[in-house]
């Protein structure tokens, strides 16, 4: 029995991090420790049949339930208010794809404007041309991890592929720069001030620093 267990301990290959995987540097430091913990587990007693996870309870379910209410009436607030921008009943009738439907709720907070240009970027220009702008990630997800929609915005086209994989900041200082980084961080701090857009969003748009791995944005 005991050469029988020392063949399938043998045979147990360790499960390996996907290094490719867009997550979190705290989330990439959990999954490494727990393949880890399970690597260790499956040298000692052989391969497992399964694998069981657990995720941590919610202490106040009623708390969630109201947070999912609220989050549920303000979605459909803002869906009522874009239908009549639009001259529509309901958004339904447009059949707007994802790309779409995300563009008018970060438009909405950008004044409807080209967040690097300032230019117009309208609630029909949305619906009608949908190829005119782009939803750019301000800092790439490559370095910051963050596709969350704290690190989205909406611009023109050409601007996202002049842009590319750098942070506004770097762009601002190219010769395809569409005007001064100055004017661009006046436009930033009305739209925070005036409540339309988060600190941490406010933050990754001024972001001035050489940023290469996303530890450097985990430290403060």
């Amino acid at each position: 029995l005991e050469q029988k267990r020392l063949s399938r301990m043998k045979k147990t290959k360790n499960i390996q991090f996907d290094d490719t995987a867009i997550l979190s540097t705290v989330a990439k430091r959990a999954h490494r420790e727990a393949i880890k913990i399970v690597n260790a587990v499956r040298k000692k007693y052989g391969e497992l049949d399964s694998i069981v996870v657990e995720t941590a309870r919610e202490k106040n379910s009623d708390e969630k339930k109201d947070q999912e209410r609220k989050f549920q009436r303000e979605i459909g607030k803002f869906e009522k208010e874009m239908a009549k921008l639009l001259g529509v009943k309901s958004l339904k009738e447009l059949k707007l794809n994802a790309k779409q439907h995300l563009a008018l709720k970060l438009l909405k907070q950008q004044n409807w404007q080209c967040i690097y240009s300032g230019k117009s970027i309208t609630a029909q220009d949305v619906v009608q041309n949908r190829h005119i702008f782009e939803i750019d990630h301000i800092i790439p997800v490559s370095i910051s991890f963050d596709d969350s929609q704290s690190n989205k915005v909406v611009c023109l086209h050409r601007e996202n592929q002049n842009k590319g994989q750098q942070t506004p900041f770097q762009y601002f200082q190219t010769s395809k720069r569409p005007r001064s980084f100055e004017e661009f961080k006046i436009h930033v701090l009305s739209l925070y001030k005036g409540g339309s857009i988060n600190r941490k969003k406010k933050d990754y748009l001024l972001e001035m620093r050489d940023i290469k791995y996303n530890e450097e944005l985990q430290k403060e």
